[in-house]
């Protein structure tokens, strides 16, 4: 049962919310084999003022063994291309939550 939660900015609507959670089932479907209704996706907004202290420190720099895709993975992956800027800690992150494969 995969549970997906997405961290983000305040602000998003609740259409732009469905839609991501849609994607990312989708996505989950596809990749991994699973059936729509073992999905699960949360998401959460985040104060822009609160990012580095609730996002970045504790899920994306205190835990780096877990992060599979983000900047410089991006960048690496387009031959060097810069995709936003060095700054490793801006929205948006994502965090995948898996039970191991049987």
């Amino acid at each position: 049962m995969p549970h997906i939660i997405v961290k983000t900015f305040e602000g998003r609507s609740e259409e732009q919310k469905q839609a991501l959670a849609t994607a990312l089932t989708s996505a989950i479907m596809s990749s991994l084999g699973c059936a729509e209704g073992s999905v699960s996706v949360a998401i959460e907004d985040i104060r822009k003022d609160d990012w580095t202290d609730k996002v970045y420190v504790p899920d994306i720099h205190q835990r780096p063994e877990l992060i599979t895709r983000n900047r410089a993975t991006i960048r690496s992956s387009n031959s060097g291309a810069d995709v936003g800027g060095a700054t490793s800690h801006l929205e948006p992150a994502a965090s995948v939550t898996m039970p191991p494969a049987a």
